[in-house]
């Protein structure tokens, strides 16, 4: 008995420990000195005057707000049609007490920094697979079935999820940090993986288990990830998210970006023509 009580309480400290590190290593990663209007460009995306063909691009950023700014990344999509002279950005995002919107024409480049926070490039597709995805995601995103929800979804990174989900062209493994990327919009609990390379299971988000080549293994509990990643090697954690090697793609370049947008249904804006 006294062996088993010793064994639980080594246990505790144990998991004790790693929750503090966890809480510290948040803390500095949501401490970085950020201005709400810093959207300065950090040259991620293509100048279109030097780039002809399309392509598709995925980004993420640690959240505005204090306390999911500790835990969460917000993500979105971009893509320049061939000959453009302009990027489309696609995202959902909410400012309380405002209604949400879904923005698929932002008055900005694409990879700007989100309120302070420096993006990171997930993924980029170019050429012809861009240009066979472009239309789909233009298709989804007018015709996203959900309302936004913070948590467990559908927020921000469920759209993004969604979109990649149903875009064949688009394999991303999303950060572990992007909570809500595992909500399940309008689709059964039992779905490939965000990757294309394995499948997933989930609970409303809530619950859930990934597998795959790309993916690696996910365990999902109340929307906090543990995982480990083998292409390349990496653990998966909250808060701190890939602890290892990273598995995003980078790009060069500054790009402009269109001043119409034009708005329907719901807040839904694209851009015009």
């Amino acid at each position: 008995m006294t062996r088993s009580f010793s064994t639980l309480l080594r246990a505790l400290r144990a998991a004790g420990l790693g929750l503090a590190l966890l809480g510290l290593a948040g803390c500095y990663t949501s401490s970085e000195d950020r201005r709400f209007d810093d959207v300065s460009v950090v040259g991620l995306s293509p100048d279109p005057a030097e780039m002809r063909e399309a392509i598709v691009q995925v980004f993420a950023a640690r959240s505005w707000q204090r306390l999911s700014r500790l835990v969460s990344v917000h993500t979105w999509i971009a893509f320049k049609e061939p000959d453009a002279a302009r990027y489309t950005v696609m995202e959902t995002s909410r400012w309380y007490p405002y209604p949400p919107a879904l923005k698929a024409c932002r008055k900005r480049r694409p990879d700007r920094r989100w309120h302070g926070a420096t993006p990171r490039l997930i993924a980029e597709i170019t050429g012809a697979a861009a240009e066979r995805a472009i239309p789909r995601i233009r298709e989804l995103a007018r015709n996203y079935p959900a309302e936004y929800d913070l948590w467990p979804g559908p927020n921000s990174n469920s759209f993004t999820a969604y979109i990649i989900r149903n875009t064949p062209e688009l394999r991303v493994d999303l950060p572990p940090t992007a909570i809500g990327k595992d909500y399940f919009v309008a689709a059964p609990p039992l779905r490939r993986s965000l990757s294309g390379t394995g499948v997933q299971v989930s609970l409303n988000g809530m619950l859930g288990l990934t597998i795959g080549l790309d993916d690696g293994v996910e365990i999902n509990l109340f929307g906090a990830v543990f995982g480990v990643d083998l292409m390349p090697p990496a653990l998966k954690l909250p808060i701190i998210g890939r602890l290892g090697f990273d598995n995003a793609r980078r790009a060069d370049g500054v790009v402009p970006f269109p001043a119409e947008c034009r708005c329907g249904r719901r807040g839904s804006c694209w851009a015009a023509g």
